[in-house]
Parts: structure tokens; sequence; C-alpha cells
């Protein structure tokens, strides 16, 4: 067997990195992913074709766990329900570490939504039934650190396995400024500490490293923070891949992120909720034709 070299490949978005994955001919026995977001939203087909080319990877943002998780793998979900033949002991485990500050803010804005399209009188999700969802239905489990302590996490569940780090920047307070969604009201303490995944990167050398949501700004600033953490990256035996770094300024990108937002709570949310899952011909009609005005 030819043994692979050590490859951190950058993208400017999390969603581009299922993409990156499926060329891949790399199977880890661990996928783990660091994010301040919990990014299993799954946007239908449907949906994503019916918006403009330059906005689709942009609105998959929101599914990026997800699209990876069938990237090397596949949903529970889809197995259980026979869409998928894939062998369910194939599915390598995926782990996604998230700060416990900005997941209960994200379960809080869930809980909002499940408000909002369920009837009066029924009970809402719990915490606890999120995260066995989560794993039962996405193949996806949460580990909340900090304040659990993420070293001791590795060292009693894994040995010698083979890792994939998936790594959003913006699971780090040292990145608030160069990432493109930030988490302002959340206190440094909250956020993950980058030497503690360093010191995991250079303990368990996984073969692959995908980085994303860095601003271009910082990848071309030599004295960024995010330029200095990619020097600890080489220093511990990566070539960098830079192919998928989207040639845009960050105020573009930006500004696609910012109105795809207004789209999803002006738009889309009140339609999801007039037709609360029922008659989907006419969700989608109506979907297609508000896109179509709001995007032109």
């Amino acid at each position: 067997m030819i043994e692979m070299s050590k490859v951190a490949y950058l993208h400017t978005l999390h969603s581009q990195v299922a993409q990156q994955l499926h060329h891949l001919d790399y199977w880890p026995d661990i996928i783990i992913s660091f994010d301040a977001h919990l990014d299993y939203h799954m946007g239908t087909k449907e949906i994503i074709e019916l918006l403009p080319p330059d906005m689709q990877l942009i609105f998959q943002r929101a599914s990026s766990h997800t699209l990876i998780r069938r990237a090397k793998g596949e949903l529970p979900l889809s197995i259980k329900a026979g869409i998928s033949d894939f062998p369910v002991e194939d599915n390598p485990p995926m782990y996604v570490i998230i700060p416990r500050q900005t997941f209960l803010i994200e379960f809080a804005y869930m809980r909002e939504r499940e408000r909002a399209l369920k009837e009066d009188g029924l009970s809402l999700m719990t915490e606890a039934i999120f995260k066995r969802d989560m794993e039962e239905w996405c193949g996806i489990n949460i580990f909340l650190s900090p304040p659990k302590n993420l070293t001791k996490f590795f060292e009693k569940n894994f040995l010698s396995e083979d890792f994939l780090f998936d790594i959003d920047i913006d699971y780090f307070s040292e990145f608030q400024g160069e990432c493109f969604s930030p988490n302002r009201g959340i206190q440094r303490k909250d956020f993950g500490y980058l030497p503690r995944v360093l010191k995991l990167i250079r303990k368990y050398q996984p073969e692959i490293l995908t980085i994303s949501e860095m601003k271009n700004s910082a990848l071309n600033d030599s004295k960024s923070r995010f330029s200095n953490f990619m020097k600890r990256i080489q220093e511990l035996g990566y070539e960098v891949d830079y192919s998928n770094i989207i040639d845009e300024e960050d105020t573009e990108i930006v500004s696609k992120i910012i109105r795809l937002i207004k789209f999803i709570i002006d738009i889309q949310h009140p339609l999801q909720e007039k037709y609360s899952g029922e008659n989907l011909e006419e969700y989608y009609e109506e979907l297609a034709n508000e896109i179509k005005r709001f995007f032109e």
C-alpha cells in the first residue's frame, strides 16, 4: 500500500468539503468535525436547484455536516427507509464537536422554529431527544466541548483510529474576526481551544484535514491569525491544497450570505408555516415563484 501524504484541504465555504471528499479515494475510520454551528439542515434537491447557481453553495452551508456524512457513508434515515442500500456497519462514526454555548443558542432557535410549525399543546423537543435523533437519523454524534474535556474524550474513546478532521474555523475564538459567521455574543472561554486541537492533530496525525470558512483577507495576510495557524499546520507535516478557494471578495460572499438569510427568514419560513408539511406541490410552486422574484 502506498503511504498517503498528509494534506490540509482549504475551502472558502464549509459546503465545499463534501464535494472534495466525494473525489478522494480515502475512507476514514472516524470523522471528527469541529464547528460552532450544527449544519444538519437537509435542504431538498428541489429547493437547491431552484436557486441561482452562485447561491447554491451558500444555501448548502447549513447542511454541511449531513453532506459530509453522505460523502463518506450514509444517513441512517436513508438506510432505514430503504432509500439507500449502503451497509450500515460500514458507516464510519461521525462526531460534531461544538461549544456548549453556541449549541444552546442554536437549539433555542430550533425550538422556536419547531414551536412555529407545531400545533398548540404538542410537547417540544428536549436537548437529549435532539441529540438522540441526530445520531439515529443522521449518524451524527454531538459532543459539547467546552465544558467537557476534549483531550480526555479522545483518550477514552479512540485509540489508533484513522481520523478525518473537519475544521470550520468559527469553532475557535481566535478566528471570530476572520471567519464568515462569527458569534459576537459568546465569551472567549466558551469557544474551542486552538492549542488543544493542534495538540490532537500532532498526536493522532490524521491523513486528511479539511479547513473552511476563512476569509480571503485572512488567508492572504501573512500576519493574520489564520496564516499563523496554517504555519503550525505545515510544521506538523501537512501539504496545503488551495484549489477550493473561491476567488471573490469577502464582501461579495458576506453579501450573499446576508441575502440568503433574509430570504429564509422573510420568505421561506413563512411559507413553511403556511403549508406545515402539507400540499408540498403547492409549497414548491409558490417557493419557486418567490425565489425567482427575490433573486432576479
